[in-house]
């Protein structure tokens, strides 16, 4: 399981190439919901959507995936949960 906290190098991308692309973002762990942002203004992630997520732990300084996390709130900073699957890790950066 992936630690709660500060996530840096942020990717979000969206399954079916659909809107709320993020490049070097910055994210928040917390009760299973994984906070993602700054979007662009007019790149927000499409709630309902599914994305594939990956950043650096500030806990464990490790890569960790999310994938198929569901868009549960969108605007600059968007919400995502699991769906299905669980968190890997990459390697130690």
């Amino acid at each position: 399981m992936p630690p709660e906290g500060k996530y840096t190098k942020v990717h979000v991308v969206n399954i079916q190439s659909g809107p709320g692309a993020l490049t070097d973002g910055t994210a928040t762990l917390s009760n299973g919901v994984l906070s993602c942002g700054t979007f662009e203004k007019n790149d927000h992630p499409a709630i309902g959507e599914h994305y594939n997520i990956n950043g650096v732990s500030d806990v464990d300084h490790v890569t960790h995936y999310f994938q198929n996390y569901k868009c549960v709130a969108s605007g600059p900073t968007g919400d995502f949960k699991e769906t299905k699957g669980q968190a890997t890790q990459k390697e130690r950066t």
